[in-house]
């Protein structure tokens, strides 16, 4: 029987956000690269729209080079795992669908529009993933002690961020309800209650 021919070292380099990914490659490839000679070898590709990054072999001297170069965020060594499903989120009419929230913590850099109130900025995400699966996560609320209500609607509005399944970012978490009453200065003096959430999403 045959040894499997281990396969050679790869690594995921990172650009910065700002980072032209076809110039960075091609000024590499013309340094390093000489005729037979292949020790910057770029295996695959992210759309920079998605994550400005690639996957490759490289030599010792390359990837000490990519560490050093200024266009690098960072470098991380690839591992298997299954394939991206990228889903940009977009309502019936093909148009953007995200809260201002989910759309800043999806980049680096700042939003043109601030206006949290709007519901029409872009939103990518991995959806090959269940974000949030066997998390559980409790929201805490204030209300009164003799009412089974949230007050204001605070406590939905923060549930609906934490793991909504149109506007939430760990979509498929377990939201567990907690009602609390007795704040004294912002601390926490007593829990009324604890349970599931009836209808989480």
């Amino acid at each position: 029987m045959s040894t499997p021919i281990p396969r050679p070292a790869q690594h995921i380099i990172k650009l910065k956000d700002d980072t032209d990914m076809q110039k960075h490659i091609q000024t590499f490839n013309g340094r390093y690269n000489r005729g037979n000679q292949l020790v910057y070898k770029v295996t695959h590709r992210w759309n920079p729209e998605f994550v400005n990054a690639y996957v490759g072999e490289f030599s010792a001297e390359v990837l000490q080079a990519l560490k050093d170069h200024p266009e690098v965020d960072y470098i991380s060594e690839n591992s298997e795992i299954g394939d991206f499903d990228v889903i940009d989120q977009k309502d019936n009419n093909g148009n953007n669908n995200a809260g201002w929230g989910l759309s800043r913590i999806n980049q680096a850099k700042p939003l043109d529009d601030t206006d949290s109130d709007d519901i029409n900025f872009p939103y990518k995400y991995d959806g090959s993933l269940e974000a949030g699966v066997g998390v559980d996560i409790y929201i805490l609320d204030k209300t009164n002690d003799d009412k089974d209500d949230d007050e204001g609607g605070h406590g939905t509005h923060v549930a609906g961020i934490a793991a909504g399944s149109r506007w939430g970012v760990a979509k498929a978490a377990n939201l567990i309800a907690v009602k609390v009453s007795g704040l004294k200065h912002g601390i926490l003096t007593r829990v009324c209650d604890q349970r599931p959430a009836s209808n989480p999403k």
